[in-house]
């Protein structure tokens, strides 16, 4: 187990809507409203990302595509457990 050094990390809560189209936004205990990295990075277009598709063919491209997804939420699991200083995660 990590111990943090020094006074522990204390992080503000953040509540989170999203909405029906699936975007989705945090608000802080102040009141600030932020939208999610994800909202951020879909709300330009991506040509090139239907050509890197059809170059890998679509199963390929759907299964790298759940690779990465699947990596990127192990990444984001190990982060939040470092700072709230626990252990165990799972290999993807």
């Amino acid at each position: 187990m990590f111990t943090h050094i020094g006074s522990p990390i204390e992080l503000p809560k953040l509540s989170a809507i999203t909405s029906p189209n699936g975007k989705r936004v945090y608000t802080t205990p102040d009141g600030n409203k932020y939208p999610s990295i994800t909202t951020m990075l879909g709300h330009k277009e991506k040509p090139w990302l239907e050509d890197w598709k059809n170059m890998l063919g679509k199963d390929k491209a759907a299964k790298e595509t759940k690779r990465c997804a699947d990596r990127g939420t192990a990444v984001h699991e190990l982060a939040e457990k470092y700072l709230d200083n626990k252990t165990g995660f799972k290999r993807v």
